[in-house]
C-alpha cells in the first residue's frame, strides 16, 4: 500500500496538534506501522497504517513549498523567537524524541537556563544584519 518515499498525512484526530494534518514521507515500511518524517519541521514518529492516507498534490506542494522557504537551524545560529527582539543563540537541535530547539540569549546569561522553541516560532537573523557594538 505504502512505499518508501511516498508523501502521506497523519489523518487521526487524536493525534497531537503538532502532527495531525501534517505531511510526511515514509521512511519505512513495517508490518503494522510506518515510520514517517515531517517534511517541513517537526519530529519523525511512529504510526499505524489506519492513522495515515496519502497525502494529496496540493497539500504535497504546499508542504514542500514550506520546506523550502524555511532555511534550517544549526548550532550557533542567531534566531529571534515570534513576539521578542531578543537575539538568541541555538544550543540544541531537535532529536528523535522531541522537535524543539534549545536556545540561549545571544551574549550569555549569569544562570545556565535556557529555552526552547519549535522551528516555527524561530525566525533566523541573516548573518550579514548582525552588527557588533563596541563599548
Amino acid at each position: 500500500m505504502y512505499t518508501r518515499g511516498d508523501y502521506v498525512v497523519l489523518d487521526y484526530p487524536h493525534a497531537d496538534d503538532t502532527l495531525r494534518g501534517k505531511v510526511f514521507t515514509v521512511t519505512k515500511v513495517l508490518p503494522v506501522n510506518i515510520d514517517i518524517d515531517p517534511v517541513s519541521d517537526g519530529k519523525a514518529c511512529r504510526a499505524p497504517k489506519t492513522w495515515i492516507r496519502p497525502a494529496t498534490a496540493a497539500e504535497r506542494d504546499t508542504a514542500l513549498a514550506a520546506a523550502k522557504a524555511t532555511p534550517p537551524l544549526y548550532y550557533g545560529s542567531i534566531v529571534t523567537k515570534r513576539g521578542s527582539d531578543v537575539h538568541y543563540v541555538v544550543i540544541g537541535l531537535p532529536n528523535a524524541n522531541s522537535s524543539w530547539y534549545k536556545l540561549v540569549p545571544l551574549g550569555g546569561t549569569p544562570d545556565a537556563t535556557y529555552l526552547r522553541a519549535d522551528r516555527s516560532r524561530l525566525t533566523l537573523v541573516e548573518p550579514h544584519r548582525i552588527t557588533i557594538a563596541t563599548a
